[in-house]
């Protein structure tokens, strides 16, 4: 229950959030244009058509799901727009997230309008999954003293 409090106290704003998502997407976007350019390059312009359309349309935010998964759970919680911004993902309960905890976070956000939902307490994305975004630093660190002061405790 400790660590459910550090995680509330250490919850980024609204603004963060956001600025994480541009940066992400716009890392996405460089991804999506360098495998344009290869599909190119091999020649396979029918896949290109295929990806401008409504077809292609959902296999982008497929692959987005799976790109940000993908970042999210090799680089323990943080994606390029967490990093430059400081921030992570961890449960409610200040833990890693679990692989099936990344799934759900970010297949969460193929659910139409799913953007919206921040403009409740908690994005859908973070209340299905159980997931949170922290300031790394201060979170840590309060992490790790309410570690070392459970731990002189014990020892009494």
């Amino acid at each position: 229950m400790e660590n459910y409090e550090i995680v509330e106290r250490n919850l980024v704003s609204k603004g963060i959030r956001l600025a994480n998502y541009f940066i992400d997407m716009i890392v996405f976007y460089l991804f999506m244009l360098t495998l344009g350019v290869f599909i190119a390059i091999i020649g396979a312009e029918s896949v290109l058509d295929v990806l401008d359309s409504p077809l292609g349309n959902l296999l982008s935010m497929i692959l987005y799901a799976l790109v940000m998964f993908g970042i999210e759970a090799s680089l323990g919680g943080r994606s390029i727009g967490k990093i430059i911004t400081g921030t992570k993902v961890v449960t409610e309960y200040g833990e890693k997230p679990t692989v099936n905890e990344f799934l759900t976070r970010n297949f969460s956000r193929l659910v139409p309008f799913e953007g919206f939902s921040f403009f409740g307490t908690l994005g859908w994305h973070d209340k299905w999954s159980n997931t949170r975004v922290v300031k790394a630093k201060p979170f840590d660190t309060e992490i790790l003293n309410s570690n070392s002061l459970n731990e002189i405790g014990n020892q009494m």
